[in-house]
């Protein structure tokens, strides 16, 4: 595991890279709070009034959360994890995955209705970004 880090304490791109990619191979799906976390989110998106909406699952590790979405819609899939992407490439080849740095990727090639964004603010060095990222690839009125 690379362990650099940058001069404000918190662990490079690389190194949460690197950990995430570990911490995938080995939990390839979601623990009995992760999904009842995601069986809310669900239900709350089943309520919006959207038909067939464009869903980005933010952070979406090994893709088990993006495949319930997609059942909703059109959703795709973004993770720094490398490992988890492959995985979710080949758990659910049906649906588009991108690995990579968010800050530095292009998150979606379309706007999107909805970003769903689990476990993800924590973790990143700058979560102000985060959001103008989010809010970039949003339609207008998107949730």
């Amino acid at each position: 595991m690379t362990n650099s880090v940058h001069g404000d304490g918190n662990p490079s791109v690389e190194a949460q890279q690197d950990y995430w990619d570990d911490r995938w191979e080995v939990q390839k799906s979601p623990n009995a709070w992760q999904q009842r976390r995601a069986d809310v989110i669900i239900a709350m998106l089943k309520e919006l009034p959207l038909d067939n909406p464009r869903i980005l699952d933010l952070g979406c590790a090994t893709g088990w959360m993006t495949k319930m979405l997609s059942e909703l819609g059109t959703a795709e899939g973004v993770d720094l994890s490398k490992t988890a992407i492959e995985i979710a490439r080949v758990r659910f080849p049906e649906i588009r995955y991108t690995a990579g740095d968010l800050y530095e990727i292009e998150l979606t090639r379309e706007p999107v209705d909805v970003v769903v964004c689990q476990e993800v603010i924590a973790h990143v060095s700058d979560q102000a970004l985060l959001i103008r990222r989010i809010t970039d690839v949003l339609k207008p009125g998107g949730y």
